[in-house]
């Protein structure tokens, strides 16, 4: 079983809340992604695994000052394949939506 993040955020002078974290979107990958896009200010996040063999009672741990530190860590840039790859998917996706909104050739 996958582990669930919740992340309390700051909101500047709005204060602190915890904010939604989409189930299917709920990786580290994706928290350390929001992290270094500036979407989330973590005060705190915490990392639940569900009960299973290994934790039959479940974990909960605080992974605030790990998610923060890898999420500063300096990335290696894509390749230059990579970055054609995403351009070829970005490129498919909008004449998709152009279709399926019956925009295309026009």
């Amino acid at each position: 079983m996958l582990p669930l993040y919740f992340v309390e955020n700051d909101f500047g002078k709005l204060g602190r809340e915890f904010i939604e974290c989409d189930r299917d979107k709920n990786s580290r990958a994706d928290i350390v992604r929001k992290i270094r896009s500036g979407g989330i200010k973590p005060v705190k996040i915490i990392e639940v695994t569900e009960p299973c063999e290994d934790f039959p009672r479940g974990q909960v741990l605080d992974v605030t000052a790990e998610l923060i530190a890898e999420a500063e860590q300096p990335r290696e840039p894509r390749s230059h394949e990579e970055l054609r790859q995403a351009l070829v998917d970005l490129q498919r996706d909008k004449n998709r939506d152009l279709i399926k909104e019956g925009l295309h050739g026009w």
